[in-house]
């Protein structure tokens, strides 16, 4: 899961992970974005029945939900000045639709086929 722990906080390339630009630069990075996208979905699936994740990825992954849902509802603030660029408003309400469809997915190890979206992500072409 090597772009899910480059988003932890306290990793050496955290500042240029998906997280670490959409909180410090303000930038919703599409390649990061998939990249992190793809290493929790093949997580997912990989481990759909295993019956349990273990606590620390759960605790990080709900970490960076937390995060991004944060980030999104200040940029739609009208008294904050947080602005997240590097999208349009329809593409960043389909990536946050991603987003609650792989947190959904986290917890019941059910992953969509990536055909069912919009855009799909490019790391993920025969999901």
């Amino acid at each position: 899961m090597e772009y899910f722990n480059k988003n932890i906080s306290g990793h050496n390339d955290w500042e240029e992970s998906f997280i670490g630009q959409l909180l410090e630069c303000h930038t919703w990075n599409r390649d990061e974005f998939w990249r992190l996208h793809a290493d929790i979905t093949v997580y997912i699936t990989t481990n759909a029945d295993s019956g349990s994740l273990p606590r620390h990825i759960a605790g990080e992954f709900s970490r960076l939900v937390y995060l991004i849902m944060l980030m999104y509802a200040a940029h739609y603030d009208p008294q904050d000045v947080y602005r997240i660029e590097g999208v349009n408003e329809e593409e960043l309400t389909n990536f946050i639709e991603r987003v609650e469809w792989l947190s959904q997915s986290y917890f019941n190890g059910n992953v969509p086929n990536e055909s069912e979206f919009y855009e799909q992500n490019p790391y993920l072409k025969n999901a």
